[in-house]
């Protein structure tokens, strides 16, 4: 298949990214209008106008408050604090606000939105590589519209992530090493489980050795040496957060410490599947929001898990190993807890999907999945619990 230039990317992607990014926003405000607060009033609010106060919700607080003050830290404090989150996004609102010149809220939601469409134009040509332009507008649209894209726009951190991710394999089976090694860097810093890139990465670059053996052993070494240094940039974005945390607080490892006032804490697989078949009763209102988000999550990852065979078997181990580094580690190490957010960014099983799903069942996949997603916007923006 022929790669498409970015331009020609960016018009195939930007009607599904305005449809699904603005029409969850959209889907916010009504339901913020319609039903109000989940409990009468906002915990926290940046404006009386409740449509610029939209996207100030749960951890974009957070975010916000390091774009603007810099990381905080108190040795003796043992509840939340912001070294929990890494420094990608609030630096690049930073930048942004900085020169636009515009409001933190505004420099947020651009940055956001901005770097969703960069990731859609990515996974459109990075599917184009493998697939149809039917079958890769298909996975970009079921990426758009999956349930917890509802994060791409708010002002977290997965857009970046999934900005910087795809752009990184992308550049990287292209053999773009200094793109590569930039866009890996970036996802590194963008979230913990940023720095596990570096695995399916190395894998990579051991195949991409292989196919240089004919040429002789020292270019095959030559080569590897190359793209090893490549694909360990992710891990080098972690361990440049670690060198800052280090000096910040004594602890290089802080933002693990740091999380942990957040519940989380590793958990045995037997023990989690325990968990999430033991979820409260769906028909108990004071929990069934929980309850239902819990499930969908818990089935979510069953599926991709599973899904790592034949992603293997289509795209090659590199995808695969993707797939279960970035789902298993954070999920053993905390649960379901924003495990939905995580699943947006696993880009191979969206590609799969886009691949697999037949042409005639390919509206009513899309139709489901923004039906779940709107009901996750109204839900996230009336401050009930989606995290």
């Amino acid at each position: 298949m022929n790669t498409p230039s970015p331009p020609s990317a960016l018009r195939a992607v930007l009607p599904i990214f305005i449809v699904t990014r603005l029409g969850v926003l959209a889907a916010g405000y009504f339901a913020l209008m319609a039903f109000g607060w989940a409990n009468k009033e906002p915990p926290n609010r940046i404006s009386t106008n409740e449509l610029v106060n939209l996207p100030y919700r749960f951890d974009a607080g957070w975010y916000l408050g390091i774009a603007r003050d810099g990381y905080e830290w108190s040795r003796g404090q043992r509840g939340q604090q912001s070294i929990a989150f890494f420094p990608a996004y609030p630096l690049a609102v930073r930048a942004v606000r900085a020169t636009a010149r515009v409001r933190l809220i505004t420099a947020a939601m651009i940055t956001t939105l901005a770097a969703a469409l960069g990731g859609f134009v990515y996974l459109y040509r990075l599917a184009r590589e493998d697939l149809d332009d039917e079958r890769a507008r298909t996975a970009v649209v079921l990426l758009a519209t999956y349930p917890f894209a509802v994060f791409f726009s708010a002002p977290y951190s997965e857009s970046i992530f999934l900005l910087a991710s795809v752009g990184a394999w992308f550049h990287f089976r292209r053999r773009n090493a200094v793109r590569a090694a930039i866009f890996g860097l970036v996802c590194g810093l963008a979230r913990p489980n940023g720095a596990l890139l570096s695995i399916p990465l190395a894998l990579m670059a051991l195949q991409f050795a292989a196919a240089d053996r004919p040429l002789g052993a020292g270019v095959m070494v030559r080569s590897a040496a190359r793209w090893l240094t490549v694909a360990a940039m992710p891990g080098v974005g972690l361990a440049l957060y670690g060198v800052y945390l280090h000096r910040l607080t004594g602890n290089a490892l802080a933002w693990v410490v740091a999380q942990q006032a957040w519940g989380r804490h590793y958990t045995p697989p037997v023990a989690l599947l325990r968990e999430w078949w033991r979820t409260p009763a769906f028909f108990d209102s004071s929990v069934a929001a929980a309850a239902m988000i819990d499930y969908l999550t818990g089935a979510i990852i069953i599926a991709l898990l599973c899904l790592a065979v034949p992603i293997w078997r289509r795209f090659g181990a590199p995808a695969a190993v993707l797939i279960v580094v970035w789902i298993l580690p954070p999920v053993l190490g905390g649960g379901l807890m924003s495990m939905g957010r995580i699943t947006s960014i696993v880009f191979p099983a969206f590609i799969w999907l886009g691949a697999t799903i037949p042409p005639r069942h390919r509206t009513a996949w899309a139709t489901a999945f923004m039906v779940v997603q709107t009901l996750m916007a109204a839900m996230f923006f009336t401050w009930r619990p989606v995290f």
